[in-house]
């Protein structure tokens, strides 16, 4: 586990302080049990990872809200750990989405193509489905 220390002002300690008496006054079980400034940090920090890895989630736009989800296309996707994904899996999203290659985020060029190839694959495959289902575009 990692520690950091938080340089915040006196009116924001404060009101997180608030926060956490609130808190502390609800008879529901509802929510995390917060017994003082730290452990409110430590929920918003998990909400703000959490939201990172969980398109879609009450976490993400939180985050979203904020600023701060990147554009990136590897953001768009659920992501099974934290940090970066591994290269198969950059390159599979990227083939999903018939995104031009971004291998040079991916620290394994060999991965990151494997998974392209089978993203790509799998994009057509869904793509020829539709087609078989629907019918061919403007007939």
């Amino acid at each position: 586990m990692k520690k950091i220390q938080l340089e915040i002002t006196d009116n924001v300690y404060k009101e997180l302080e608030y926060m956490v008496a609130l808190k502390k006054k609800d008879d529901d079980d509802f929510g995390p049990t917060l017994e003082n400034v730290e452990d409110i940090i430590l929920e918003l920090v998990n909400a703000a990872t959490e939201g990172s890895m969980q398109p879609g989630s009450w976490e993400r736009q939180i985050i979203q809200s904020t600023g701060l989800v990147s554009n990136q296309p590897e953001q768009k996707y659920y992501r099974r750990g934290h940090g970066q994904p591994p290269s198969w899996d950059i390159g599979y999203l990227d083939g999903l989405d018939n995104h031009d290659k971004h291998c040079q985020i991916a620290p394994d060029g060999l991965a990151y193509s494997s998974g392209w190839i089978e993203g790509e694959a799998y994009r057509l495959k869904q793509d020829a489905k539709k087609n078989t289902i629907q019918g061919p575009a403007g007939g």
